[in-house]
């Protein structure tokens, strides 16, 4: 058996958003480069505060790019994650953590991984073992030890998915 966790409305909007965001930074930026900024008194912002923003800028930016980037290729596959009895694939875990979005491909959650579900909040959520997930090396740190299902982002059957992960 074989479960996809159809993309919800709130997924495309939420990718728009974020492209949006992408395009509004990127537009800022060049701007923000290469003309002085002034200060209340008329003297230009100090070259030194002016790097550390820009730099903040620019990880945010990127934070963000990655993230719309892999939100994307969830909307080319179709679903937010493809579960079978060998476990989860193709999905995303998502956190923000101040002005950065972090969204991370997941590869696989195997069965091994998945140490309980529990039902809270009304969905249905699995606790991992992080040291199992199938994950980009660079990308771990942020693997989190909840797994939501794609909570809002998808359309699951709890029924169904707790059957199959017993």
């Amino acid at each position: 058996m074989m479960l996809h966790g159809k993309l919800r409305p709130g997924f495309y909007i939420a990718t728009v958003f974020l492209a949006a965001a992408v395009a509004l930074l990127l537009w800022f930026l060049p701007s923000w480069l290469s003309e002085d900024i002034l200060l209340d008194d008329n003297t230009p912002l100090p070259a030194a505060q002016k790097t550390v923003i820009t730099v903040i800028f620019i990880l945010v930016l990127l934070s963000w790019t990655v993230s719309l980037i892999v939100m994307i290729m969830q909307i080319v596959r179709g679903s937010l994650f493809t579960a079978d009895a060998s476990g989860i694939t193709h999905t995303l875990q998502a956190m923000v953590l101040f002005a950065l979005i972090i969204v991370i491909p997941i590869r696989k959650i195997p069965r091994e991984a998945i140490e309980n579900l529990e039902e809270k909040d009304g969905h249905l959520q699995a606790r991992l073992n992080k040291r199992k997930v199938d994950v980009c090396p660079l990308w771990r740190p942020f693997v989190q030890k909840t797994y939501h299902f794609g909570y809002r982002f998808a359309k699951t059957d709890p029924a169904s998915l707790r059957e199959l992960y017993r």
